[in-house]
């Protein structure tokens, strides 16, 4: 049985290995600002790729942990309007990942692992994928340019319209839900009915 499949961020990026090694598999994709081709890390990440190569991240963690400014601080970029990043938010980024010794080692290990060989590698399936996708993509992400969301209606065949979500930031599909929301409905149907 097939799926839908939605990734964003670095979601976004296992999205397009899982659907190109396993296309059989997706009955629609969907994608919003996330790594592409050899976009990972993309550069405004770089401090942090760095300070987990180094093994500084996990050490830092508690301290991120008990300062909330300083955390929010750091996912502010990914949001137009302040107003959603509550503390609760930040909170709830936060604790998965570095709320816990054993997390933030896990996460440090995951952002130093991070590089572009597993995308490079599924480039080509990915060219062949047929799979109707979706590209939504925010259009002031510092991470995440939109020659990304072109590369991507290029290089999948089963790309659609890229939407555009005009000032939008990494964190849109929470931020502006409501107006993605539609496209990805929209996207649906019209596979319902392919």
């Amino acid at each position: 049985m097939s799926r839908d499949l939605v990734g964003h961020d670095t979601g976004g990026a296992i999205a397009q290995v899982f659907a190109a090694r396993h296309p059989e598999l997706i009955r629609t994709l969907t994608l919003t600002n996330c790594e592409t081709q050899d976009n990972i890390p993309p550069a405004a990440m770089a401090a942090t790729v760095e300070a987990a190569r180094a093994g500084r991240l996990a050490a830092a963690a508690p301290d991120l942990v008990a300062d909330p400014a300083a955390a929010r601080a750091i996912f502010s970029t990914g949001y137009q309007d302040q107003r959603y990043l509550t503390p609760e938010l930040v909170d709830a980024f936060l604790q998965p990942v570095m709320g816990t010794p054993a997390a933030a080692a896990r996460f440090q290990e995951l952002v130093a692992r991070l590089g572009p060989d597993d995308l490079l590698a599924a480039e080509p399936a990915l060219r062949a994928l047929r799979a109707p996708t979706l590209i939504a993509w925010a259009t002031d992400d510092e991470f995440f340019d939109m020659k990304w969301a072109r590369w991507l209606h290029d290089a999948i065949p089963g790309a659609r319209d890229v939407v555009e979500i005009t000032g939008g930031k990494l964190f849109f599909p929470h931020e502006r839900a409501a107006e993605l929301a539609p496209h990805i409905r929209c996207h649906w149907t019209a596979a319902d009915h392919a």
